[in-house]
């Protein structure tokens, strides 16, 4: 088996494990609102990921209706989780804007591509978007401490999962086109390289549920003062 694709079954093993936990915890345990979105989330990116890949094989569908909603998916998501995160107004109110104008621009772009291929340009959109949104949550974190450790919030590791996506996902648009056509070995590393990080990624997301149940009232009590 190829390394690249044991990552994407290991990938897909995580998702799943996330999905049934996230399930455990909105049915047994008193979680917090941002929570129970989780849920939804990984509900449609188990959709998207898992239950799509075995649909695009069995099925020969494109990839295309099940990557483009996600893709849709993940702006709104992550703009409605910063959003409620934020305590800053003008965080709050910048998050809005961007969020509209990504997906303007996701739509825009794919429009004009005219193709049922993702644009580069809309996966270029979603990258910077995931990469703003964990960049203001750690300089907002930096600036107003509290009493609460940084690894009991579950915002510290979705957003530190969406920073490492979103650095090396960089990597998988326009530098890995050109090392395709010059240096296809290393282009095939660094590919290997992103699965792992996405893998990592969705690690940290898991850990980010498992933190709910250490203290949920006292990282979340902030929110609703």
């Amino acid at each position: 088996m190829k390394l690249s694709l044991l990552f994407v079954y290991i990938n897909f093993l995580i998702i799943s494990f996330s999905l049934i936990y996230s399930i455990y915890l909105l049915l047994k345990k008193n979680i917090g609102y941002k929570q129970k979105y989780f849920f939804v989330y990984l509900f449609f990116v188990f959709i998207t990921e898992v239950l799509g890949y075995f649909l695009r094989k069995t099925f020969g569908i494109n990839y295309f209706f099940f990557y483009y909603p996600g893709v849709i998916l993940n702006v709104l998501y992550f703009g409605l989780f910063y959003y409620i995160e934020f305590r800053n107004l003008l965080f709050k109110g910048f998050t809005i804007f961007l969020t509209i104008f990504s997906l303007v621009g996701i739509v825009l772009f794919q429009y004009y591509d005219g193709t049922l291929m993702i644009a580069s340009n809309v996966y270029l959109i979603v990258v910077f978007f995931d990469l703003i949104m964990a960049l203001m949550w750690f300089y907002q974190i930096i600036n107003n401490i509290d009493d609460t450790l940084i690894t009991h919030k579950q915002a510290f590791w979705v957003s530190t999962g969406l920073l490492l996506w979103s650095i090396f996902n960089l990597f998988r648009l326009y530098p890995i086109y050109f090392l395709y056509k010059s240096d296809n070995e290393l282009s095939q590393i660094l590919s290997i390289v992103t699965n792992f990080v996405t893998v990592i990624s969705y690690l940290m997301y898991l850990r980010g549920l498992r933190s709910t149940e250490f203290n949920v009232l006292r990282t979340f009590n902030h929110f609703k003062s």
